[in-house]
Formats: structure tokens, C-alpha cells, sequence
């Protein structure tokens, strides 16, 4: 799921994109930690990359990480200090 922020963006907003990242929508807030590939995550489990143009994009370990966190096109996806 492609972001609108880069690694760049988040130090700006003062989160932390090496330790976990707090990540809300409006059904859950989960913790997601930055990954270098998708094979550093476990099935079904959640990660944040670094694509080649530095857009950073929310991944799920064999799965597809809208469908993990029930998403539907334009859902709303927070980073960092989130609030249900």
C-alpha cells in the first residue's frame, strides 16, 4: 500500500521510522516496523519499505497489507502519534 510521505518526511514529523511505527486507520491502531524486504516479514505479518524513488509503502508478508488492515481505496491511513 504506497504512502505520500518518504523516511525524510517522518524524521521531519519527529517519528522515529527505525523504531516501530504507530499506524492508524479507522478501525485499528497497529505497530509496523520498518523492513528492508518483504522477506524479512513473516506470513500475514506488517512492515513499512522504502521503494526505489524513497516513497515508502506499508507491506504485508505473503498477503496483501490493505486487505490485512481492511482497507478499502481512499481509507484514511495515519503514521506516528494516532488517536482512534
Amino acid at each position: 500500500m504506497q504512502l505520500s510521505v518518504t523516511a525524510t518526511d517522518l524524521r521531519r514529523a519527529g517519528i522515529d521510522c527505525h523504531a516501530p511505527v504507530p499506524v492508524g486507520t479507522s478501525r485499528e491502531i497497529v505497530h509496523v516496523r520498518r523492513v528492508d524486504s518483504l522477506s524479512d516479514l513473516a506470513s500475514g505479518e506488517l512492515g513499512i519499505v522504502e521503494d526505489s524513488f524513497g516513497w515508502l509503502a506499508i507491506v504485508a508478508g505473503a498477503a496483501a497489507a490493505a486487505d490485512r488492515l481492511g482497507l478499502v481505496r481512499a481509507d484514511r491511513v495515519r503514521l506516528g502519534d494516532v488517536e482512534r
